[in-house]
């Protein structure tokens, strides 16, 4: 039964909200103190909010305050633990709105970096809207290496010459 939903406390918020193994946050039935009153307030499921980068989000309260936290940042801390210095969360499936545990892992920048060009919310080369040649263009820019110098060529194909020796180097449009 691997679709059972599990609830674990939210590290930092223990007693006051709860998440899923699946990416569900709810808040627990407390007693909550205003000045001398004392009331009930029953719990419920928050209602996440979209970055613009897809990634989902809830306000938790403590104390008074307010705080925006990523549920996948939940989800992993409450399940596996504190994120390791110097890691990212990774989405597997691309997908910044699946934030069930399966789909949740830590790993390095390059790893995170890898992931978003395997899924395509990266785009590289032509694909890219920061291209400024084809894949051919940059094919027979880099057959005038040694017959022009770098200034001629960028002159050729209206390019700084720096990003012609880069391009000549593969340090730019490596896969063009």
């Amino acid at each position: 039964m691997t679709n059972m939903e599990r609830w674990q406390p939210v590290v930092g918020y223990e007693g006051v909200y709860e998440v899923s193994n699946l990416g569900r946050v709810r808040s627990l039935d407390r007693t909550v103190r205003r000045g001398a009153a004392t009331y009930f307030r029953a719990g419920v499921l928050l209602t996440p909010k979209r970055q613009t980068t897809g990634h989902l989000w809830v306000g938790l309260c403590s104390r008074g305050r307010k705080t925006a936290h990523r549920i996948h940042a939940l989800v992993l801390a409450a399940f596996t633990g504190p994120r390791p210095k110097g890691m990212e969360i990774r989405h597997l499936d691309g997908d910044a709105k699946n934030n069930a545990l399966t789909n949740l892992v830590y790993g390095t920048s390059s790893e995170n970096k890898h992931d978003a060009y395997a899924h395509g919310a990266l785009k590289s080369g032509e694909a890219s809207h920061f291209a400024r040649l084809s894949n051919a263009e940059v094919q027979s820019l880099r057959s005038l290496r040694g017959s022009l110098s770098s200034r001629a060529a960028a002159e050729r194909f209206g390019l700084n010459a720096g990003y012609v020796r880069a391009i000549w180097r593969g340090d730019a449009r490596r896969y063009a």
